[in-house]
């Protein structure tokens, strides 16, 4: 059984789906890796700086309930 641990900069997520014009799905990703027979996920971390504490809380809540330890440093 493969362990696996995902790490994900939001920052660099959010202008990177901006530039190409795509989305990333936080919940599919999750999903994908829960469901594959030969792999155990460990944990899922989100990083993001902020420049106010406030700034994305309703997006963080959500990440949290979706099963992401969330990060957070402000700028």
């Amino acid at each position: 059984m493969n362990r696996l641990s995902i790490f994900v900069d939001g920052n660099n997520m959010f202008y990177a789906q901006q530039k190409n014009g795509w989305f990333f799905d936080p919940r599919r990703v999750l999903d994908y890796f829960k469901s594959e027979p030969n792999i155990t996920l460990v944990n899922a971390f989100w990083y993001t700086g902020l420049k106010d504490p406030q700034d994305q809380r309703g997006f963080r809540d959500a990440l949290i309930s979706l099963g992401y330890t969330v990060r957070t440093k402000i700028l």
